[in-house]
């Protein structure tokens, strides 16, 4: 059988860390709250989802509440991090699989910058200046024109 030593307990909470903690997790709770009443019951009851709060202020407070949990619990949670680390360094399977777990991550969080940098440094179509980034030629300036001479009538005998 499998013993879990839990040092976590030993971790003294301060005062300030007690709080974020648990106004981060009434944040996160009414928050997820919202999330399942919106789009679990919404769909149920009346076929598309509902609207309790606007979808910026649910992600705000969402991403507040997390960073209110990381602030209270962060330092503990690196403590026990660092000593589960150090604990395991001795096996080399854990040894493997972290540098794989480290070098997918790294792959991922390439990918997302490349497709984030590319995403921004598109120039927006309403621009002018998105219009044509080439010299203009005799072509496009014949095709510019508004009186072409297929868009006249014919003379006179041919028409």
């Amino acid at each position: 059988m499998i013993r879990l030593q839990n040092k976590l307990t030993d971790y003294p909470f301060s005062r300030r860390e007690r709080f974020y903690n648990v106004l981060g997790l009434i944040i996160l709770a009414v928050a997820g709250i919202a999330a399942l009443a919106a789009y679990g019951l919404g769909p149920l009851f009346s076929g598309k989802p509902w609207q309790l709060v606007s979808p910026w202020l649910h992600v705000i407070s969402a991403i507040t509440g997390a960073l209110l949990v990381w602030l209270g619990s962060g330092h503990a949670i690196k403590q026990e991090g660092t000593a589960m680390d150090a604990s395991l360094k001795r096996f080399w399977p854990y040894r493997v699989l972290r540098w794989i777990v480290a070098k997918v991550f790294s792959i991922i969080w390439f990918v997302i910058t490349v497709i984030f940098f590319a995403w921004i440094r598109q120039t927006p179509s309403s621009s002018p200046e998105a219009y044509d980034q080439r010299e203009r030629n005799a072509d496009d300036i014949w095709d510019g024109h508004p009186k072409h001479y297929y868009d006249n009538d014919p003379p006179k005998p041919f028409s």
